[in-house]
């Protein structure tokens, strides 16, 4: 899988505009993402693109991007996706740290 994130600060925290390219498919994304769901998955100990990219990751392993609205908030697959949380900080490696 490969990213093509562009990040840009809001005041709420950040939007990543670009493009994920998965199983020789090019899909669009724009990712809203806050600061308080960047502290909770990051905990501040990474960059916040790359909070977006283990995100877009977990995505993929659980469905993948068809069916995806191109614009979406990080957040909503907490609700859809059970152990998203986990799946997010395993994937940035933290899962020494737990929930």
């Amino acid at each position: 899988m490969m990213f093509d994130l562009h990040e840009s600060e809001t005041a709420k925290g950040w939007v990543f505009t670009g493009q994920v390219t998965a199983s020789d498919e090019v899909y669009a994304v724009e990712i809203l993402m806050s600061w308080a769901d960047y502290e909770y998955w990051g905990r501040g100990l990474v960059r916040p693109v790359d909070v977006a990219k283990a995100i877009l990751s977990v995505i993929a392993r659980e469905g993948g991007f068809d069916g995806l609205p191109r614009r979406f908030d990080a957040a909503r697959f907490r609700r859809s996706v059970a152990g998203f949380d986990d799946q997010v900080r395993l994937e940035l490696g933290f899962e020494e740290l737990g929930s």
